[in-house]
């Protein structure tokens, strides 16, 4: 367990060795890390996993509680007033076809001051010219509301636009004709919003993809746009190191926007002008649909994680889970079957609740499933929450609020 505490008013402890109060923290997947705000080489905590943190003897059970009270320990503003702007909390917010809608409460700095929105904001974004690229950004403003830049539309590749004065980035939205696809919410200005780093299109559907960003100005995410399955093999190292484009410790993305899964070989390099991805499991890897998987380079490219682009699913009848539902939240509004299948991922898991109304869903097994609860029950009722993870090839054990 890594303890971060107060200390004094200009300094805080991780495991009980002092550090200044001028560090910041960025969150990836469930993991945190800490790196000094002058000195983004300088990192105390690396990618560690926030059940694994405790700020002032709390564990956090989600990123965005964590960052707000990690920040008012490791950060002081009165050592550096130019505190950098950025989105705190946003809440549960929604995209249905464009129709953004943002909850009461969301949290945002602007030149060290807080902001927040006390009533519900709503906007719809207009479609993208049929077969057109565009991005449009949410922004927070001075005036504790929202507004929308909008982009220029591309037939090829998607720029987001510049910036407004006196904002900060809230949502950044990809449209491609009438599809809208919000990116996950940037806690604490994880994104850099320079027209160098937007992504790099990469549309052919083969096997053996070898990723280059030479002649890309810097930029870090591939976006895989092709219209069939793919096998990405490794990235190309024909390119300069500078402290812009290429250097030790860069991260970079890949972005699954094709629609159909793509493979990420690990280890798979050939000859002395290729980088391997080393996959976290020493396997290759699914990139689903609107999944981002995330490497930093060094040597190689060594695999931080999955961001699974959309979390809430709604479920308003009978389901079988497949592997695109694992690692997100089922919100049960309807009494349902919800029927566990063979052959999952290996680290498959979700959490279930059941929202509004005497709904009630029942877990059953299906062909060669075993499963365990402690209290023998599998289903769940109203207002009530359970956890189920796979625990062994196809065995999954129910944690939470189950009855018989």
């Amino acid at each position: 367990m890594y303890e971060i505490t107060s200390f004094t008013p200009k300094m805080f402890k991780l495991n009980n060795i002092a550090f200044m109060r001028k560090f910041y923290s960025t969150m990836l997947n469930n993991k945190v890390r800490i790196y000094n705000a002058y000195d983004s080489f300088n990192v105390i905590l690396d990618f560690t996993d926030i059940s694994n943190v405790s700020v002032n003897g709390v564990v956090y059970d989600n990123m965005e509680d964590l960052q707000i009270n990690l920040l008012d320990v490791i950060f002081s503003i009165n050592e550096n007033a130019n505190l950098p702007d950025g989105l705190i909390s946003i809440g549960d917010w929604t995209n249905v076809d464009g129709l953004i809608t943002i909850p009461v409460g969301a949290q945002w700095r602007i030149d060290g001051v807080t902001y927040t929105n006390s009533t519900e904001w709503t906007t719809t974004l207009p479609s993208a010219t049929t077969g057109f690229y565009r991005v449009d950004l949410i922004v927070g403003n001075k005036f504790n509301t929202f507004q929308v830049v909008t982009g220029e539309e591309d037939d090829t590749t998607s720029i987001p636009p510049n910036i407004l004065p006196n904002t900060t980035e809230v949502l950044r939205v990809n449209i491609f004709g009438a599809s809208f696809d919000p990116e996950e919410p940037p806690l604490f200005n994880t994104y850099v919003t320079k027209k160098s780093l937007a992504h790099i299109i990469v549309n052919t559907p083969n096997n053996n993809i070898v990723l280059s960003i030479n002649g890309q100005e810097g930029r870090n995410t591939f976006r895989i746009m092709a219209t069939g399955n793919g096998v990405i093999k490794s990235m190309s190292t024909l390119f300069q190191f500078n402290e812009d484009g290429f250097y030790s410790g860069k991260i970079f993305n890949i972005e699954n926007r094709s629609g159909v899964n793509q493979i990420i070989k690990n280890n798979n390099a050939s000859g002395g002008f290729e980088c391997p991805f080393l996959n976290t499991e020493g396997e290759d890897i699914i990139l689903k649909d609107k999944e981002i998987i995330t490497y930093r380079f060094d040597g190689s490219l060594t695999q931080m994680g999955i961001i699974p682009r959309t979390k809430f699913i709604d479920v308003t009848g009978n389901l079988t889970l497949t592997d695109f539902h694992s690692d997100k939240v089922l919100k049960i509004k309807a009494t349902c079957i919800i029927t566990v299948t063979s052959g999952l991922r290996k680290d498959f898991n979700i959490t279930a609740m059941t929202i509004g109304g005497s709904y009630t869903a029942m877990f059953v097994s299906g062909i060669g499933v075993t499963r365990y609860s402690p209290n023998g029950g599998y289903k769940l009722t109203q207002d009530k929450m359970l956890t189920m993870i796979q625990d062994g090839l196809n065995h999954f054990e129910f944690r939470g609020e189950t009855t018989v």
